[in-house]
């Protein structure tokens, strides 16, 4: 019998009441930047079927998000109204290149169902993971970051975590900052897709198909 059985029926067979066996406490992770966080989102965010862009002023932001309109031919957009959207003024280049901005009010889904892109900022992210989150808020609607068929969203540097381990504190930032749970929260790792089929990717079945990530490598 191997040491790792014995230790585990070992386990299995202790007394009632007995003490469970300590556990080890997680390695602390190597201390890194932001900027190298950011770097790591973006590599494992290329894994995943999701393209990464990163920005090091809010002239280079402008510009990447004016290139995604091009790319895709944006006519209609489903905005957020966060903070961070508008210290960029990208409802205001939007709207400069004739885009209808779509925002919160109204019908929950209406809006987003009819959107070319949808333009969130994530709450917070997970470099291991290539993962971006965001939670829902009257002013953050859900629907804008899972029905239009391409996803942008801006992340900065400073709220990219290292690791899953993480992710329980930012949880509990998250319901802080709110004064208690949100109604939801998603964590985006890549476009939607499935395999559910003969294991063959699809993409876009039950979201958005195309992510993309703008990386905020500077404070706005």
């Amino acid at each position: 019998m191997s040491a790792a059985r014995e230790a585990i029926l070992s386990r299995l067979s202790r007394e009632p009441g007995a003490p469970l066996p300590q556990r080890s406490p997680l390695p602390a992770p190597e201390a890194k930047t932001p900027s190298e966080h950011l770097s790591r989102l973006g590599t494992e965010l290329a894994k995943l079927s999701a393209r990464f862009v990163r920005a090091g002023s809010p002239d280079e932001a402008q510009a990447a998000v004016a290139a995604v309109l091009e790319e895709f031919g944006v006519k209609t957009a489903a905005l957020w109204d966060n903070p961070l959207l508008a210290a960029l003024g990208l409802p205001e280049l939007m709207s400069a290149r004739g885009v209808e901005l779509l925002r919160p009010g109204g019908e929950a889904c209406g809006p987003a169902a009819r959107a070319d892109l949808g333009l969130t900022a994530a709450d917070g992210a997970v470099a291991e993971s290539g993962t971006i989150i965001v939670r829902a808020a009257p002013s953050q609607p859900r629907a804008f970051s899972l029905l239009p068929p391409v996803h942008l969203a801006l992340v900065r540097a400073d709220q990219v975590s290292p690791r899953l381990a993480d992710v329980p504190d930012i949880l509990a930032r998250l319901a802080r900052e709110a004064g208690g749970p949100p109604s939801a929260v998603h964590f985006i790792s890549g476009p939607s897709c499935t395999a559910d089929i003969e294991l063959v990717k699809v993409l876009g079945v039950h979201g958005p198909t195309t992510l993309i990530v703008l990386g905020l490598d500077f404070t706005p």
